[in-house]
């Protein structure tokens, strides 16, 4: 009996029972709150948020009886829901116990800054994603390093210029990361432009789709947003100071696992995509304090959890550091409850989801 086949049955049980818990969690307290804060606007999609405004306004094309907000809320609800899921059948796979895997999704699944995201902040739930994706690239091409892997990160850059300017300034790095990382591509020009050509080619695509879609004018307008979001413009100290409080107290206790995990080298020791989800946060930090994106605060402490997740989900850990990274998620969502004043919005979700909880 092979080892997947002894867990088939408890894993399918416990799979569908935690997509459907976080369900059903998410869309209780989205009905407490009334949902009444509008989820992505005409002019945050002008400010470059074209994903979430896109999902937004596919939703909001059939006349819910229950208002768009709701159903958009459901629909990031189910969507996070099978995340998770996927989430805990890669942590049985590398070899985590289905009793610390569930535990691990269910903090996750109930830390006040994930809910808080999933009712309101629908714009972020793309620059998790992304971020995710990011971290699982780099982790393949870290691994491989072959053209095959170079493909798939270039089909996952077109999702950080859809995002917003925050993570398109990644895509030219990313793209020579996976360029260089090919032995041959580093020794032969040509291979090295077929190969960066390669993983740009996605975003290229979409780029000319933009073009199509709104025109020169429209075009134009957006390539200036997103190219005047990099003038420097400082966050205000109140801000600057709450933002860089939530980050070092929901993200910072993560670096020790980063930290030693740098130093415990065995056979699948790949240290690059641990070092990027780490970076991360810090990366949308720095930015939000020198550019004033105006992101919400809460944004690089759920594009972390999202991105060390995905690092969890292909990373082979000891049991130590299993343990440890269970037991910081708890910490962080402590620290997340401890911030529930962040945002009005946070505040209202945060209140939901306790007397869901009770």
């Amino acid at each position: 009996m092979t080892r997947d086949t002894m867990y088939f049955g408890s894993r399918s049980v416990a799979v569908a029972t935690l997509s459907a818990a976080l369900f059903v969690f998410l869309l209780a307290a989205g009905i407490r709150t009334g949902l009444g804060t509008p989820s992505v606007s005409w002019a945050e999609a002008s400010e470059g948020a074209l994903l979430a405004h896109a999902i937004v306004r596919i939703v909001g094309l059939v006349p819910w009886p229950w208002g768009v907000n709701l159903v958009s809320a459901v629909v990031a609800a189910l969507g996070m829901g099978m995340l998770l899921a996927w989430l805990f059948e890669r942590l049985i796979y590398n070899n985590w116990s289905p009793q610390m895997a569930l535990l691990f999704a269910f903090l996750l699944a109930t830390n006040p800054m994930v809910i808080q995201t999933a009712v309101f902040d629908h714009r972020s739930l793309s620059t998790m994603l992304a971020c995710a994706l990011i971290v699982l690239g780099v982790r393949r091409i870290e691994s491989v390093g072959d053209v095959q892997a170079n493909l798939s990160l270039g089909l996952a850059l077109p999702l950080l210029l859809l995002d917003g300017p925050p993570l398109a300034l990644l895509i030219v790095p990313l793209a020579l990361f996976g360029v260089f990382a090919d032995s041959a591509a580093r020794k032969d020009v040509r291979a090295f432009a077929a190969m960066l050509l390669a993983a740009i080619m996605p975003t290229l695509l979409v780029l000319t789709g933009l073009l199509g879609a709104l025109g020169v004018t429209g075009f134009l307008d957006l390539a200036r947003h997103y190219v005047g979001s990099y003038v420097f413009r400082p966050l205000d100290p109140v801000a600057s100071g709450q933002l860089v409080n939530v980050v070092l107290w929901t993200v910072l206790p993560f670096g020790i696992v980063t930290f030693f995990y740098l130093f415990v080298r065995d056979r699948r020791w790949q240290p690059v995509s641990a070092l990027v989800a780490l970076a991360l946060p810090f990366y949308l930090m720095a930015g939000e304090l020198a550019f004033s994106w105006n992101i919400a605060p809460t944004l690089p402490s759920v594009a972390f959890l999202a991105a060390f997740a995905a690092w969890l989900s292909v990373a082979r850990l000891r049991p130590t550091f299993r343990l440890a990274s269970v037991a910081l998620l708890g910490l962080s969502s402590v620290a997340g409850w401890s911030f529930s004043g962040s945002s009005p919005e946070m505040q209202i979700a945060l209140e939901a989801a306790l007397s869901t909880l009770l």
